[in-house]
């Protein structure tokens, strides 16, 4: 996820308008070009690492049976979290930071003084969730 944000940040780098203009494809491509290449990596990694991981406990007793499904979920992940990186990198701010999926106003917006208020009504929901989740302690 980190490897896939970085490569997708190149282009808002200082003076890498200069580097990147001589490149034949614009912004959008190597964004999808990360975005595609990223995932195929990481999962390439993990599998290669899995299997090597694999081959070091067939000469002892390992503990429990070999599931194929949990190495097939550690490859996934690894794919989706190198997608995600990409896309959270490039897409992320326009939508969410300065687009219309964002759900408070910024500081120059004449509603800004309500911000607290948002956050306020949000607050009783992470404490039910905690009172709920540490019953059993607050029971002692």
């Amino acid at each position: 996820m980190i490897v896939t944000s970085m490569a997708t940040m190149r282009d808002s780098r200082p003076q890498a308008a200069e580097l990147f203009a001589a490149l034949p494809a614009g912004r959008p491509v190597r964004t999808a070009a990360v975005a595609v290449a990223g995932p195929i990596a990481a999962g390439l990694v993990v599998a290669l690492v899995s299997a090597l991981h694999f081959v070091s406990l067939l000469g002892g007793t390992p503990a429990g049976r070999f599931d194929a499904y949990e190495v097939l979920t550690g490859v996934m992940v690894a794919a989706l979290m190198a997608a995600l990186g990409a896309a959270l990198t490039r897409w992320a701010p326009t939508l969410f930071l300065t687009g219309p999926l964002w759900p408070w106003p910024w500081i120059d917006d004449p509603a800004w003084a309500n911000v607290h208020l948002g956050w306020l009504a949000a607050l009783p929901i992470p404490c039910v969730l905690l009172a709920v989740g540490n019953r059993d302690i607050l029971r002692k």
